[in-house]
């Protein structure tokens, strides 16, 4: 016993004997589990005894090793040393032990410091990071992304309006500012070589779509020109003079009255209409719209106006007239190779025998009124015309139908459209409300009366401007020269005699 306190002595000198207040202590256990001595008070040598569990720990875990437990209530962490020569039996083992909670409480409060230096030191190298990617990667990504959106915003090219110049030069400079900023990346990898070449990019797009937009707007300048002197001479080929219907000289006892409203959805349009003075009685009315409206519609209608004006006066009723126009038509429109087809309506008025003739082709129906009668305006035929559009078959007949007219006679022709716009909801305006507003405009001069239901349409739609051609012709029957004679020689019989 003597010889392990001479060797362990040194030990002891650095534990030191107070430990047992801070919580530690240490022990000499001797093989068989008693305690030669040790540092906690009311210690009692060799009649203490560790735990029969703790020494079989000790025991397996050979010359040093470190445990945990609990004697007394008390949880410890202990480390040991076996006290005895290499490779002999162990004489004794030294024990030192401190309370588990004083052993962690340092060790959590090193890894919570630890803990949040990990967490601060990766915030800021995320920090970091996020801010290099940015400047080496995002920033100049979206430089280019922008650049890319400018350049594919100049190839909207301007349509001659002024604030669509105005746009696209706004836009052209846009792409110049970025391609500035394209210019102005240093990443030093493969992004700034992106960035280059975007940029060499960039400069030979803009270069181009001036070219283009100077071309196109020289293309653009010429063809305006066309279609306004193809408006021109559209507008040559319709009525300038209404015909020339002498009741007081022919003794007609009716006279016709004309006003129209003519307005193509474009520069030019597919809607057309004539009047015809076929002889000192008779007055031709023809209106007709071509399918669709633009240049191919307005060179139909250059074309019909020359067959009507070549063959109206051979027609001997309005039926063979139309008949005679859709051979002709029917013949130009296969050698063209298109599908094209005209809706028409024509009809002659004959003043001295007071009849009306009329014969359609796939167009819609007029609508009629007598003033002062008290009814609404009505549709020249209720029953449905199946006669097909000009252009079609080249066979086709056409009936010839009669009405006889009387001064008062209104008649409103019409393209579709004029029936045909819609509200904003889609709502057509239909004939109905057309014939409401020709029944109103009655009321006023019969000069204005196209003007009024345009206006009408127009408020109906919320627009000025139309999706289609607009045609409206109005023809009034009224007294002529024998209605006026008797009239006046019917007064006179009742005035009393000596006036």
């Amino acid at each position: 016993m003597s010889k392990i306190s001479v060797e362990i002595s040194s030990l002891f000198a650095r534990l030191g004997f107070d430990g047992e207040a801070m919580g530690e202590r240490w022990e000499i256990v001797l093989p068989d589990g008693r305690i030669l001595a040790s540092s906690k008070s009311h210690f009692v040598s060799l009649a203490d005894r560790v735990n029969p569990d703790t020494l079989s720990a000790i025991q397996r875990q050979g010359g040093t090793g470190s445990l945990l437990w609990a004697r007394d209530g008390d949880a410890r962490m202990t480390g040991f040393v076996k006290v005895g020569e290499p490779g002999e039996a162990a004489r004794a083992y030294l024990l030192f032990s401190s309370r588990r909670d004083d052993v962690v409480k340092p060790l959590r409060r090193s890894l919570l410091w630890i803990g949040l230096a990990v967490g601060l030191l990766v915030v800021v190298c995320g920090a970091a990071g996020y801010m290099l990617i940015r400047h080496q990667i995002l920033d100049p990504l979206a430089v280019l992304g922008k650049a890319a959106r400018s350049v594919s915003a100049t190839a909207r090219m301007a349509q001659g309006a002024d604030r669509d110049e105005v746009e696209a030069a706004a836009r052209h400079h846009l792409a110049e500012e970025d391609l500035k900023k394209i210019l102005e990346i240093r990443t030093g990898d493969e992004i700034e070589g992106l960035a280059s070449d975007l940029a060499v990019m960039t400069s030979r797009v803009l270069r181009y779509h001036r070219q283009l937009e100077a071309e196109v707007a020289a293309k653009t300048a010429v063809i305006r020109e066309d279609l306004e002197l193809a408006r021109e001479f559209q507008k040559a080929l319709l009525p300038s003079d209404y015909p020339g219907v002498r009741p007081a000289e022919t003794g007609s006892p009716l006279a016709l009255r004309f006003a129209h409203f003519y307005q193509p959805a474009s520069t030019i349009g597919g809607d057309f209409f004539d009047l015809i003075e076929l002889d000192e009685n008779r007055v031709g009315v023809l209106i007709a719209d071509v399918m669709g409206h633009g240049a191919r519609s307005a060179l139909i209608t250059a074309i019909l106006r020359a067959l009507v004006r070549n063959y109206c006066t051979q027609a001997t009723a309005p039926g063979d007239f139309l008949g005679e126009l859709n051979r002709h038509l029917q013949e130009v429109i296969a050698r063209s190779g298109q599908t094209l087809f005209v809706t028409a309506f024509f009809m002659t008025l004959d003043t001295r025998t007071g009849l009306a003739s009329w014969a359609v082709a796939g167009h819609p129906s007029p609508l009629r009124v007598r003033r002062g009668s008290g009814r609404s305006p009505e549709p020249l035929w209720k029953e449905c015309s199946r006669q097909p559009a000009l252009g079609l078959l080249p066979e086709a007949i056409y009936r010839t139908m009669e009405s006889p007219m009387k001064p008062g006679d209104v008649f409103l022709l019409f393209t579709d459209g004029l029936v045909e716009a819609e509200r904003p909801d889609g709502t057509p305006f239909g004939v109905e409300r057309l014939a409401a507003s020709f029944d109103e405009a009655l009321d006023g001069p019969m000069a204005a009366m196209p003007a009024k239901i345009v206006s009408q349409v127009s408020s109906f739609q919320r627009r000025a401007q139309y999706d289609d051609d607009v045609c409206i012709v109005a023809v009034e029957v009224a007294a002529g020269a024998r209605a006026a004679v008797a009239h006046e020689t019917a007064s006179a019989a009742r005035e009393p005699r000596g006036a």
